[in-house]
């Protein structure tokens, strides 16, 4: 729901735009709200309902945090720790307590948290366990090493497929690990104080993976190569990192470009990239575990998080202008003239594509209302009964029961064109003439 609209207004705002398209926001302002809300306000309000968009914030560096309102209801994403286990067990087939590294100070396995400081380290570090051990602080260099060799242990294939499956394993957990580390262990010698020690520095944590830097490496990749097909050990990685970020190492970058691009990975339809898209328009990147379970049940949460790593995330930020941009452009051009839509979003905004235009489109109103299976008479009954059943605040649960190929949109559009035009001066809402609720 909107900030300051009702579930009332809203409904009202939808039935006038079903009715008359995406014009005349003065009328439905005036006359059907009564002057409560402007024709900007409007306006936003029908973008925010047909094309939701999770904003984001920057919180330091790689991080980005969904925040504002979504159209639905969201499931909460898996703990850094429950993504480390699940992993691990998808991966080598066993539980993650049993390959706990131990502390040195004999009081027990270390936390899944610091377990995946660990393939931090190791992805920046290689196989220096007297390093790693110094910069984790509470292992030594010998549990580093058994830790190590007991997860190599558990692949199956060639010494090469071992290490690519290893090297999967780590850009896997630290594309959503930022580990932190215990800098007066790795800097203090002994009897030191942090305050009295002169050789202490600050030092940058193991670099962390996120949407825009992973973008990034794949633009400076096809920038320096896409003259010709290049294997990826030809690569000039140390270039590449330079370029990427400053902390990004030439290992770093060369595993993260093995992950994102395993030759094993699934195949994915226009319909899928759909739904991921709409998921991380309506729940926000940090939340893919929550977008695979609702949209994408057929994945793996390895393989939502590669691909969105991989696409434009254009679809998934589509603000305001772009929206009447794109419908405007598609009246003017068709469905099927998907070049010239592109070149219109681009005199608008830079960087739109045709692919992600199309599905953006398939996404809106305009297309759902007109496509897809009918509405049956059977099926608006138990879309009317449901409702009054779960209420109004709840689409999704709606759409589930109804057990449809319907999403949570179109059942909130079908109800409303069901209702009789809705008074924003009235309590009653009739449907046919006939009292509903």
């Amino acid at each position: 729901m909107n900030p300051g609209w009702s579930a009332k207004e809203e409904t009202i705002l939808i039935q006038h735009v079903l009715q008359n398209g995406l014009d005349d926001w003065e009328q439905v302002a005036s006359e059907r709200l009564h002057g409560r809300f402007t024709a900007a306000e409007c306006r936003t309000c029908w973008k925010n309902l047909d094309m939701p968009v999770a904003t984001f914030l920057q919180d330091g560096p790689n991080r980005l945090i969904p925040e504002g309102t979504q159209r639905e209801h969201a499931a909460s994403a898996l703990s850094t720790s429950s993504t480390t286990a699940i992993l691990l067990q998808d991966i080598i087939g066993q539980s993650a307590s049993g390959v706990a590294l131990t502390s040195d100070s004999g009081t027990g396995v270390l936390t899944k948290e610091q377990q995946s400081q660990f393939w931090c380290l190791w992805q920046a570090h290689g196989q220096n366990w007297a390093r790693i051990s110094e910069l984790l602080g509470v292992v030594s260099p010998d549990d580093c090493r058994s830790y190590f060799t007991t997860i190599a242990k558990n692949f199956k294939g060639s010494e090469q497929e071992v290490q690519e499956k290893i090297l999967k394993l780590a850009a896997a957990i630290t594309s959503n690990v930022t580990p932190v580390l215990n800098v007066e262990s790795a800097f203090m010698t002994a009897g030191e104080s942090p305050h009295q020690s002169s050789k202490l520095q600050a030092r940058k944590p193991a670099f962390a993976w996120d949407k825009e830097l992973s973008v990034r490496l794949q633009a400076v990749v096809r920038q320096a190569y896409k003259s010709r097909a290049i294997h990826i050990d030809e690569i000039n990685w140390l270039w590449v990192s330079r370029r990427v970020h400053p902390d990004a190492t030439s290992r770093v970058c060369k595993n993260h470009w093995k992950y994102l691009h395993d030759d094993n990975q699934v195949s994915w339809r226009h319909d899928d990239l759909k739904r991921l898209e709409e998921g991380i328009r309506l729940l926000g990147p940090k939340k893919l575990s929550a977008i695979r379970d609702h949209f994408l049940p057929h994945m793996t949460k390895d393989d939502v998080t590669r691909h969105w790593f991989r696409i434009s995330d254009k679809a998934t930020r589509i603000n305001v202008e772009e929206y009447y941009t794109l419908h405007q452009a598609v009246k003017e051009y068709g469905e099927d003239q998907w070049a010239a839509v592109e070149k219109m979003m681009i005199s608008a905004s830079p960087g739109w594509k045709k692919l992600p235009c199309k599905r953006v489109w398939e996404s809106s109103y305009q297309y759902l209302t007109t496509h897809g299976s009918v509405w049956t008479p059977t099926m608006d009954s138990a879309l009317l009964r449901l409702v009054k059943f779960v209420g109004r605040d709840d689409w999704y649960s709606v759409a589930k029961a109804l057990q449809s190929d319907k999403s949570a949109w179109q059942c909130r559009l079908r109800w409303c064109q069901l209702l009789d035009p809705v008074r924003i001066d009235s309590n009653n809402l009739t449907v046919g003439g006939n009292f509903y609720f």
